[in-house]
């Protein structure tokens, strides 16, 4: 492998193409930890499940590589798959909790992490609102929201990720916090 980590990303998936291996070795070491760390975010804080889900991830790319766009950034490219490999999940759990099986989520816990609370008990009910809330939205709305307020995706790497323009994610993700905020308005001068 020596010599790939100076060569970009386009690069690196132009070799690929031509089934070099060590490109995608390359790539798996440069977006591992990162690509873990959005499946564990949205995935429930698995990290079992995450690191399969990466690791399914990455047979995916090397066997759709001609699916590639070079208009696109690779790790645009590479974070759409991940959403799709989300959203199937998340049709996955939904299926199974309407036949009776339980679908375990923890955006509370994460989300606990981030407030900045002075009681315990209101932290926990606020967590879980905020959770059930998020759950209540679509897929598409859900993902948006956790991905630019929790995982810092840029405005305009989510607008690749979901082949919308950016003034479409601008609008959506105000939107959706403003419904969030407006649902759970009766914690403000609690938490």
């Amino acid at each position: 492998m020596k010599g790939y980590n100076t060569k970009t990303d386009k690069e690196l998936m132009a070799l690929l193409q031509k089934n070099d291996s060590s490109a995608l070795s390359e790539l798996f070491e440069r977006y591992c930890d990162q690509l873990n760390h959005f499946f564990y975010k949205l995935l429930g804080s698995n990290a079992m499940l995450a690191e399969d889900f990466v690791q399914e991830l990455f047979i995916k790319i090397a066997r759709s590589t001609h699916s590639f766009n070079a208009d696109y950034e690779v790790s645009s490219w590479m974070y759409s798959i991940a959403h799709n490999m989300v959203k199937n999940e998340y049709r996955k759990r939904s299926a199974k909790k309407r036949h009776g099986q339980h679908m375990e989520l923890a955006f509370g816990e994460t989300l606990v992490a981030h407030s900045n609370t002075e009681s315990t008990v209101n932290q926990k009910l606020f967590s879980t609102e905020l959770s059930d809330l998020l759950l209540a939205l679509d897929e598409e709305k859900r993902d948006l929201f956790l991905m630019r307020h929790y995982l810092g995706f840029s405005v305009k790497e989510l607008s690749e990720i979901f082949e919308i323009p950016e003034g479409t994610v601008k609008s959506r993700v105000y939107h959706i916090t403003q419904w969030l905020s407006e649902r759970l308005k009766h914690y403000k001068n609690e938490l």
